[in-house]
């Protein structure tokens, strides 16, 4: 098994940080925004421990979109919900305009992707690097 190793600046990030690696999140985003915050996290993992670490991250009027659907149930911070005045978000997608602005981004190469193809003999060792947070873009599960 490989773990696939990814500069994301090469794919539009200025900036990346690792829950896996990083001490202190918060203070890591903080020294990074000079104590802003984000104005918006894109959660794909949907748990109330994720969702709850990305209202701490974000700045004022800031919104957190939730694509993941990992978790059942989710309860956050009433206080700081209302004090931060951040929108919470489910998107599985979004509208026609939307992906047609994504399509133009991705030509004009200010967005990019990767797609990490398995075999279906291979479907363990993905699921293993996905839970060791080694699989960049998306990981496809091919016949």
């Amino acid at each position: 098994m490989t773990k696939i190793n990814c500069n994301y600046l090469e794919i539009g990030a200025d900036f990346t940080v690792s829950v896996n690696k990083s001490l202190d999140i918060r203070n890591e985003i903080s020294r990074i925004t000079k104590g802003n915050g984000v104005d918006v996290v894109l959660d794909t993992v949907g748990l109330e421990s994720t969702l709850n670490l990305a209202g701490t991250l974000l700045n004022k009027n800031g919104a957190i979109v939730m694509v993941g659907l990992f978790g059942k149930e989710i309860t956050i911070p009433l206080f700081q919900t209302v004090i931060k005045e951040y929108q919470l978000y489910g998107s599985l997608w979004g509208n026609y305009n939307e992906l047609r602005e994504v399509v133009d981004l991705a030509k004009t190469g200010k967005v990019k992707h990767r797609i990490q193809k398995f075999r279906l003999s291979e479907v363990n060792d993905a699921i293993e690097l996905l839970h060791g947070g080694n699989i960049t873009g998306h990981a496809v599960i091919i016949p």
